[in-house]
């Protein structure tokens, strides 16, 4: 089966090609079904208690996470008739937009005073051009309500904030067009910035696809100069970037296609799907490349192209296959992942390696089997430096094996150390560098007023009962005490304001009344001359569900995991009589996303070792041949995290897959490794010899594919996204340590135990 299936593709090479060609555009066309998930929301599970709870905020209450716009001018205070008018005319600019339902601002806010006794109230700014006297006036009264003030005006009094609420049918991608379109129409020379969780999920993941595609774009070209120096042949190049192209271009494709027929969250394109064509560049890589230095190697011998050809595939046909099938695997169990993003990915991934796999053995052997090729060429008559440089090495390694073994055992141990100082950074704002735009306009909101971000505390019960709202004061103040919370809202501070006011606007007075009665009677009171609708936002019509929004400034995520610990255990230790309390926001997302992380990760790893071993063992008919096929795996997985907790490098829903980088170039040096010292063994070479021969066979293509993907994806260094930055260095670091692994401590395992093994 396997002659006759290699022998097609050689006889037939036109029709080989044409079919591979046509399926793959086919596959490719799927890229116009993409769609692209802006919600990092939905990465969570479902079923996760802070989704639920957030979930029920925002369908009862509508959005708690505003867009955040700041207006005015460094060193130039805001209460001026021009600063004012600037925001009067950029708050109903963006009110009057179907995009938009609310703005809350300095031009849309009430303000309450005392009237004898009741309450009068009326709009903070009644119009828009406003002399000395009414601006002081305003200013005098914000200066009396600080809780206000400081979510609506800077701490210098430079800049004025605008949060901007969606409608409820629009994206977050409209949203923030809109607003930077209106914004980039405001006051001449204005420092403006926009900000908030919208601002965030409507720029993040495009920002990050059009990262990886330019830097794709750039390492590409890199990735293709170093095959043509380590291959030594342009025709050989122009062969095996066809197949990483096609493979990468059908994967994306194969997405689309996806969503298409199927639809649902599991394959929305997200940040995470943007590390998908990284990996299997690396995948198909690899496979172009064993085929190609053996193609190579065999014509040295034979002198005629199509039995080199032949004779190629007949060796690697069944590495490359069981090489595939492992790393499908290994992405295959993402499908048991929490996160629903990673089981589309895990499926897309595990497609384009399959493919990658097809072209590899259709495809590229009879474009080979049909060029002319040089057969006096340097790739073709000679061996390379590379070449003598493995040769050297296996020498040396083999030479003095038990040294090399406790070496890197050692080196290996040392690691280990730092998997335990590995740092969790979910936040996605941290994936910026500090001169990134969107990192300095968020820092910027954060730095001038409460902060960018919302905590929030569902509440149920009578909130009426003066008991409930003491209870809520008392978990505000705790919060308030927190050094990354700005200030906290609810409808306690509202009762205790109002109370305020009808008692002659005296601060002493500014607690919740001691009845029922009296909080019923302060709301009767507001009704006559506000509307009731104004505390939407924080409670139903029904009294008997709330809000307790604290306003978060954006920190590290064990930070904002702390906090967030620390106010569930004050919850729990102060219950408050027939109130039931359930926490949600942005800084519970991230506690939750950490968790999720890292069960994902570990899960993910543990299953794809036992899926290798087991497949790795039935393809060598021996269990202890999957147990060494794993060892350049697994030690390269506890030197890039060991590394990573050394180095300070952290560990997020992007880097975390780099994983995957590890499974699949370590499964398919080791596959190699090991199929080709068996098929030596079978041919009749000795034991002693066999060691040498396969580190010179399978070394050379192993060092050209480390050169090529490692220089290449340099060009992830300068990324702007600190963790492709990282991963640009952890798929280097991949490359190497499963390389080392394989050619150190795989090889000397193997040449130590060579007399059990064939026992």
């Amino acid at each position: 089966m396997k002659q006759q299936f290699i022998q097609w593709t050689i006889r037939r090479p036109k029709q080989s090609i044409g079919l591979a060609v046509v399926l793959s555009l086919i596959l490719v066309s799927g890229v116009c079904f993409l769609h692209i998930e802006d919600d990092i929301m939905k990465m969570l599970p479902e079923d996760i208690p802070s989704r639920i709870v957030w979930n029920e905020i925002e369908e009862q209450f509508g959005s708690t996470e505003p867009l955040l716009v700041s207006v005015g001018w460094e060193g130039h205070s805001i209460f001026t008739p021009e600063g004012l008018a600037a925001v009067w005319d950029l708050t109903r600019t963006l009110e009057d937009h179907p995009a938009v339902d609310e703005v809350r601002s300095l031009a849309s806010m009430n303000r309450i005073d005392s009237d004898e006794g009741f309450l009068d109230v009326s709009d903070l700014m009644p119009y828009r051009d406003l002399n000395q006297e009414e601006i002081a006036d305003i200013r005098d009264y914000l200066a009396r309500n600080t809780d206000i003030s400081g979510m609506l005006v800077s701490q210098d009094e430079f800049f004025a904030m605008l949060a901007v609420v969606p409608a409820i049918d629009a994206s977050d991608k409209e949203l923030v067009q809109v607003v930077a379109e209106v914004s980039s129409d405001g006051p001449q020379g204005g420092n403006g910035h926009i900000g908030g969780l919208p601002f965030v999920r409507g720029t993040l993941v495009r920002l990050v696809i059009w990262e990886i595609i330019t830097l794709m774009c750039i390492a590409l070209p890199i990735l293709a100069f170093i095959l043509l120096i380590t291959l030594r042949s342009l025709r050989g190049l122009r062969m095996v970037l066809p197949v990483i192209g096609l493979s990468v271009g059908t994967m994306v494709g194969f997405f689309g296609w996806m969503y298409k027929l199927i639809g649902g969250d599991l394959f929305n394109f997200t940040m995470i799907n943007g590390s998908m064509p990284v990996i299997l560049l690396t995948i198909a890589t690899a496979d172009g490349v064993h085929i190609m230095t053996r193609f190579f190697r065999e014509v040295r011998q034979r002198r005629d192209v199509k039995a080199s050809v032949a004779a190629t595939m007949d060796v690697l046909m069944l590495p490359i296959f069981l090489t595939s099938v492992t790393t499908m695997a290994g992405f295959i169990s993402l499908v048991s992942a929490p996160l629903r993003a990673m089981i589309g990915y895990g499926i897309t991934v595990s497609f384009g390696i399959a493919w990658a796999w097809y072209l590899s053995v259709t495809f590229l052997p009879s474009l080979m089997s049909i060029s002319r090729w040089n057969l006096e060429g340097r790739a073709l008559r000679s061996a390379g430096i590379f070449e003598r440089i493995i040769h050297r090495i296996g020498q040396y390694v083999l030479r003095k094996p038990r040294a090399v073994l406790a070496t890197g055992g050692l080196i290996v141990l040392v690691a280990c150390i730092g998997i335990f100082m590995v740092r969790v950074e979910v936040n996605v704002i941290k994936f910026f560098k500090p001169t990134a735009p969107i990192r300095q306009s968020m820092e910027f909101l954060d730095s001038h007023f409460y902060g960018t971000l919302n905590f929030a505390f569902k509440v149920e019960g009578d909130l009426k009962e003066p008991e409930v709202l003491q209870g809520m004061q008392r978990i505000q103040r705790q919060l308030e005490r927190e050094p990354n919370i700005g200030n906290t809202v609810s409808l306690a501070n509202i009762i205790a304001k109002l109370h305020r006011v009808v008692m002659d606007d005296s601060a002493k007075y500014e607690v919740i009344p001691d009845s029922r009665e009296k909080v019923a009677n302060l709301l009767t009171i507001y009704g006559m001359t506000g509307d009731p609708d104004d505390f939407s936002s924080l409670v139903d019509y029904d009294y008997r569900t709330g809000l307790i929004t604290a306003t978060v400034k954006m920190s590290a995520t064990d930070e904002l995991v702390a906090m967030v610990d620390r106010a569930e255990e004050f919850v729990g230790s102060h219950k408050i009589p027939n109130l039931d309390i359930k926490l949600s926001g942005f800084p519970v997302f991230m506690r939750d996303f950490m968790h999720v992380l890292i069960v994902s990760s570990l899960r993910s790893i543990g299953l794809s070792l036992i899926l290798v071993i087991i497949l790795a063992g039935i393809f060598f008919k021996s269990l202890r041949w999957g147990l060494l096929a794993v060892i350049p795996l697994a030690s390269a997985i506890a030197l890039n995290f060991g590394l990573m907790g050394w180095v300070g490098i952290e560990l997020s829903h992007v880097t975390a897959l780099f994983t995957a980088i590890i499974i699949g170039v370590g499964v398919d040096f080791a596959v190699h490794f090991i199929a080709q010292y068996k098929n030596f063994l079978r041919s009749g070479i000795s034991r002693d010899e066999v060691s040498q021969m396969t580190i010179d066979d399978v070394g050379y293509p192993i060092l050209l594919n480390v050169a090529a993907v490692s220089v290449g994806f340099t060009a992830l260094l300068f990324s702007e996204f600190v963790p492709m930055s990282y991963m640009g260095g952890l798929v280097i670091i991949s490359m190497v340590s499963c390389a080392v692994g394989t050619l150190t401590l795989l090889a000397t395992i193997i040449h130590l135990m060579r007399n059990k093994l064939m026992a």
